[in-house]
């Protein structure tokens, strides 16, 4: 019988490096075939337009620094809806889909596993924030580089600055380690790849499924969609929710 077990992410220190891979690609979980088709599925053709935009600019900004074709997002938007795997679409009832507020977090990026592989994953955009939902100040597109990030299984980095940190902080260019991060992923992702690994994790049954989480929510301050310095809280999905005030204006970030 298929089982679906959602979990937060834990991120494991692997290296000396400040940032982190995701729990499940730490435990041996990885992609088995490059490049990884994307569907983005939009309420209208101009959301689609947005979208399509987005992705596209955040994952060339990936891809130039890994040197390698990660994903395939060769065709427009669906609009409407559409039961396909890998995609990245808005939700309108954010916080009773996610288990997160649709206050505090901006998207939630899900990653299906089955047996040793990632099977599909799931970028669910917080279609009740009109910022992010308008891409003011291009919010939409720093928070798709971030979730594009957790795709390929990147966590959250602890150094400042980095487009893997936890909130929102601005940044429309991978910083350094961002770009250390993703060298080290693909590396080992290809690695795993060339010398067929199995992860422990993968068992003999074949209809078992995992799906993972980022579970790091957070509220900070700041103005417009730029945000400032902001505050984390990392845990389960079922976390506890904290305010960090610093400024005129609360800012939602995302996982």
């Amino acid at each position: 019988m298929r089982t679906v077990l959602l979990l937060g992410c834990i991120f494991i220190h692997i290296s000396t490096s400040a940032f982190r891979f995701t729990d499940d690609f730490n435990l041996g979980i990885y992609w088995g075939n490059l490049p990884i088709k994307i569907t983005k599925i939009a309420s209208s053709q101009f959301e689609g337009r947005q979208l399509d935009d987005v992705v596209r600019r955040a994952q060339r900004k990936w891809e130039d620094v890994a040197g390698l074709e990660i994903w395939d997002d060769q065709d427009a938007s669906l609009v409407g809806s559409a039961l396909v795997r890998n995609t990245i679409r808005w939700s309108d009832d954010f916080g009773a889909e996610t288990g997160f507020s649709p206050v505090t977090t901006l998207a939630v990026t899900v990653r299906h596993r089955r047996g040793t592989f990632f099977e599909y994953f799931e970028i669910i955009l917080n279609g009740e924030n009109p910022n992010l939902r308008n891409n003011a100040g291009d919010m939409l597109y720093e928070v798709m580089l971030h979730e594009l990030g957790h795709v390929v299984g990147i966590g959250h980095s602890e150094r400042t600055p980095a487009v893997m940190e936890p909130s929102l902080v601005g940044y429309q260019n991978l910083q350094s380690d961002d770009e250390q991060a993703i060298v080290a992923v693909m590396n080992e992702t290809l690695n795993r790849q060339s010398t067929g690994f199995v992860s422990a994790l993968a068992t003999s049954e074949s209809d078992e499924s995992n799906a993972i989480a980022c579970g790091s929510v957070s509220m900070g301050s700041g103005t417009g969609g730029s945000g400032g310095n902001l505050q984390v809280l990392l845990g389960f999905i079922i976390a506890s929710l904290a305010l960090f005030k610093s400024g005129r204006q609360k800012v939602p970030v995302y996982s």
